[in-house]
């Protein structure tokens, strides 16, 4: 996408990529050099040593006309290959094509847009898909886009941008970048956020300012089930953190199972209702397939936003949103109240683009509530020094303590699939109880060992999936209907997934991938439901390492401490 340089009568310089477009708006004599670069490189060759009269906030630059010719004429000096001399000249801008202007004024087509772009943050690529969905053309979505940015609504911006000596991509904060030759130039590519799309200094961003639509409504409201009194405390907590409080950050630290989505939906309806964005987050795409039902069952009549990986893009309305952790950095300070979710779950965890993009999504008076199950003891560190407010729920709504994993000494060989005697009396135990799940550590365990328990177990429905599996979605689905017995995985259903009666089984546990708090996780999708308080856990290894016992010690300690509030019916 070019921009030009242009020279607007008694406001002065900018970029724009429609001179057209500002002659419309201002109604003013418009001019504009006729050679279009990208604005990352029309930043670094006009706004050295003219920055000391522009308004970077508007891009304007006042100045006498002859005052500008002098200084753009030594500035150009030294790119004779980009702007040789006889291309050095003012073009009168034309009218804007293609309809009569009091047609542009307010358009179908353009509301929409409008609705669908606030608070967001699109490479023009993206800017096409929009045009796409709502019935328009790439040409009209990005004249709309340059009107909100001369009304003040918006911004072009360099999808990669030179600041001092260092590039730094905008839309994930990432510095470490790709440089390649071009023209001016070395030119940048970021490949930390690749996966939302390619984005590159001679990309641009449109990057919108209003935030999303904010209205005071009556919202519709109705959680099921009630919460219990624990849970109805801790709520109470965050509420008056989201209400009343000046911090900023607040950290809800509670059990596996312990409902701590639903103690937070209360705040998110206050939220509404006083005309604030809501933003629910979470680092993995299975744990928003499990929140969404559970966010429109709890709010029935709200419009809701759900972004992930595993769905088609499609841009939406709504103040109330329900993301992975990718999705926003598409948005640019949208939200007023965040709560994520899995915190410390990886891919989010030490992610420092993951991090900045939800700072970046956040508005500047907006707020964070930290949620999780296994804070690090580093994270309750940082919790402590940076005065956050810490809220705890150690229990499970049903009273009942969380099941405590049993270790198993087992040696299992991924090159020869096989289970001893004892191993196999557990497993036939297991799949008796109930849905059982096997946590394996890599992908490449997952097709030998699913075909092996085939042949063993023939009367057994037995399916497995991994983080790249196309079919993913649709077995993931059929084992929360209860169509398998047994279910092989790696760590994509370490969180967030509640499926009733599951029993959990860790092989190799004391392969490194298997950290204490990734254990905890596993142990804790057993025993959620008040039909099915328990479960059989086994961590099954070779050897009881330092992360075994940790898990299940921690998961002790939990318990007592549940039990000490008076939070258990029995211990």
């Amino acid at each position: 996408m070019h921009f030009f340089l242009t020279m607007i009568e008694q406001i002065g310089l900018r970029f724009s990529p429609f001179p057209e477009v500002d002659k419309f708006f201002y109604k003013k004599e418009t001019e504009y050099l006729p050679t279009g670069l990208s604005l990352s490189l029309l930043e670094k060759i006009f706004y050295k040593n003219i920055s000391e009269n522009l308004d970077y906030s508007t891009g304007l630059l006042k100045m006498s006309k002859p005052e500008l010719q002098a200084k753009l004429e030594e500035r150009l000096k030294g790119w004779g290959d980009l702007l040789p001399a006889g291309s050095w000249h003012w073009q009168q801008a034309e009218t804007w094509p293609g309809r009569a202007a009091s047609e542009y004024a307010s358009p179908p087509e353009s509301r929409e847009f409008d609705s669908c772009i606030r608070g967001r943050q699109l490479t023009d690529k993206e800017l096409g898909r929009l045009a796409v969905q709502i019935g328009s053309d790439l040409q009209s979505v990005l004249r709309w886009a340059q009107v909100r940015v001369l009304k003040g609504w918006g911004e072009w911006i360099p999808g990669i941008r030179l600041e001092g000596q260092k590039w730094r991509c905008q839309r994930c904060g990432e510095t470490e970048l790709e440089e390649w030759p071009g023209i001016g130039g070395n030119m940048v590519t970021c490949r930390s956020c690749s996966s939302l799309g390619v984005n590159s200094s001679q990309q641009v961003l449109y990057r919108d300012k209003q935030g999303l639509e904010r209205k005071s409504e009556t919202v519709s409201f109705c959680l099921q089930p009630a919460l219990t009194s624990a849970q109805e405390e801790v709520s109470s907590q965050v509420l008056e953190f989201v209400g009343q409080t000046e911090e900023k950050e607040a950290l809800l630290w509670a059990a596996c199972g312990a409902g701590k989505t639903e103690v937070c939906f209360p705040s998110a309806a206050w939220a509404l209702e006083n005309g604030k964005s809501v933003l629910f987050a979470a680092p993995r795409q299975d744990v928003i397939t499990d929140v969404a039902p559970r966010l429109q069952r709890n709010f029935p009549e709200q419009q809701i936003q759900i972004l992930a990986g595993m769905i088609p893009l499609k841009y939406q309305k709504g103040n109330l949103v329900l993301a992975t952790t990718h999705q926003i950095l598409r948005f640019y300070q949208a939200f007023d109240l965040i709560f994520l979710d899995e915190m410390d779950a990886f891919p989010y965890q030490g992610n420092r683009m993951l991090e900045w993009g939800l700072q970046q999504a956040l508005s500047p008076e907006g707020k964070i509530v930290y949620l999780t199950a296994t804070p690090s003891e580093e994270g309750l560190r940082k919790n402590k020094h940076a005065g956050r407010n810490l809220f705890r729920l150690p229990a499970r709504h049903h009273r009942y303590p969380l099941p405590v994993p049993q270790w198993l000494k087992f040696t299992y060989r991924p090159q020869k699939p096989g289970l001893n005697r004892k191993m196999e009396k557990q497993l036939r135990e297991a799949v008796a109880r109930g849905i059982t799940l096997i946590f394996v550590p890599q992908i490449s365990w997952v097709g030998p060992l699913v075909q092996y328990l085939e042949l063993k177990f023939s009367n057994w429905r037995i399916a497995g999936s991994y983080s790249s599996d196309p079919d993913r979605k649709q077995k993931i689905e059929d084992l929360r209907q209860g169509k398998y017995s047994l279910f092989v995985c790696t760590s994509i259903l370490e969180r967030g997934v509640t499926i009733p009666n599951v029993q959990v089984v860790v092989l190799a546990a004391d392969h490194p991938v298997f950290e204490k708090r990734s254990l905890i996780q596993m142990a804790g999708r057993a025993g959620r439901t008040k039909e099915y308080p328990d479960g059989l856990i086994l961590l099954v290894s070779a050897r009881k390492t330092a992360a075994v016992t940790g898990a299940v010690n921690w998961i002790r300690e939990q318990n007592y401490y549940a039990a000490s509030l008076g939070l258990l019916d029995l211990l």
